[in-house]
């Protein structure tokens, strides 16, 4: 008995031990590689890893969303290529996914950033040219109906019986694409939900009947918020019940919930905040990481829009071309359609299923 007793402590204590030992922790440690200080930091809040990195006096920032490991000390060389033009970094690191980054005394670039793919029509669907896709689902608009791109699937989704051209009032949440139904005038009593995973539509009739110049402010915990300026009504539509609500004028900032004026949310289109470590940036019609408050340069192409992003993923319009960049492949071309060259707002919706 004294032995049972004695094991179960034992496997009990290792428990906690491994519980402790494995857990994501902050941290920060800092190293050195052949002259080179290397600053790594964990932030178990945002789930990132951040790496300051100095060579000859010049910071270099770079981060990776890899699983959290015990280890540390988790980049094992630096391969530097230095000449009279630039100074690119390469990375030999264990348990995580790090980037090259490059410097040339004025810019931090990708060194994917020249890289220059051009498109290749692998196939066309309603007008609309195809290089390859990924894993994602792309929903496309065109005027009245959604083209819904996923792997093998071609299917055009009837919406509108007439040709919609501004459509500023949509929001995508979860695998959906909510719209008001835009063939009624001034105000609409129902939604219009698209399902990109099924491929389908429906109508959600509403009790109150909001303007078309409302917006959205974001979604939280399953219910989508909207503010209507002339009724002066701030709603919130919950997707589990499927019905509207009336409520108080607020907007969530970095999860709490602050009360705002009627004033400010009429004067400004506001939106839910939450602050980020890094995130992609237009700057002077350049596509840029940022991170830190340091602009990485992804791609030498003027650029439109960015359509969306997946961690470090990032979707883009350059003239009538959408593109994908990621850092540690660069950039590839997926889809081109000759109307994004005239309208590019809430014209592509993309859906990691």
């Amino acid at each position: 008995m004294k032995v049972k007793i004695f094991v179960i402590v034992i496997i009990i204590i290792f428990a906690i031990f491994l519980y402790f030992y494995l857990r994501p922790t902050t941290y920060q440690t800092s190293y050195n590689i052949n002259n080179i200080k290397i600053i790594e930091n964990y932030n178990v809040k945002d789930s990132i890893y951040e790496f300051e990195i100095t060579y000859e006096d010049i910071q270099f920032s770079i981060i990776s969303l890899s699983k959290y490991t015990s280890k540390r000390n988790l980049i094992k060389n630096v391969l530097v290529e230095n000449n009279e033009e630039e100074i690119c970094l390469n990375f030999e690191a264990t348990e995580v996914e790090l980037y090259p980054i490059c410097y040339d005394g004025k810019t931090y670039y990708s060194k994917y950033i020249e890289n220059n793919i051009e498109f290749t029509k692998q196939e066309e669907f309603k007008n609309i040219e195809i290089d390859q896709l990924d894993e994602k689902t792309y929903m496309l608009w065109n005027y009245n109906s959604f083209i819904h791109l996923k792997d093998n699937e071609r299917q055009e989704i009837k919406v509108f019986n007439n040709d919609i051209y501004n459509m500023n009032l949509i929001y995508k949440y979860s695998k959906y694409l909510i719209l008001p139904d835009y063939e009624q005038n001034y105000q609409f009593n129902q939604f219009i939900i698209i399902d990109s995973v099924k491929g389908t539509k429906k109508e959600l009739k509403l009790r109150y009947q909001p303007y078309f110049d409302s917006y959205f402010l974001g979604d939280y915990e399953e219910k989508i918020y909207l503010y209507d300026p002339k009724e002066e009504q701030e709603y919130y539509l919950d997707m589990k019940k499927e019905e509207i609500y009336t409520t108080k004028n607020q907007i969530l900032i970095d999860g709490d919930w602050e009360s705002v004026s009627t004033q400010k949310l009429k004067n400004n289109k506001l939106k839910f905040e939450e602050s980020k470590k890094f995130e992609y940036i237009i700057k002077d019609n350049k596509l840029y990481l940022n991170v830190n408050n340091k602009n990485l340069l992804i791609s030498s192409r003027n650029v439109n829009n960015i359509v969306e992003t997946f961690d470090l993923e990032v979707y883009y319009l350059s003239e009538d071309t959408l593109y994908k960049f990621n850092p540690y492949e660069g950039e590839k071309t997926l889809i081109k359609y000759t109307e994004w060259n005239f309208n590019k707002d809430n014209m592509i919706y993309i859906f990691n299923n």
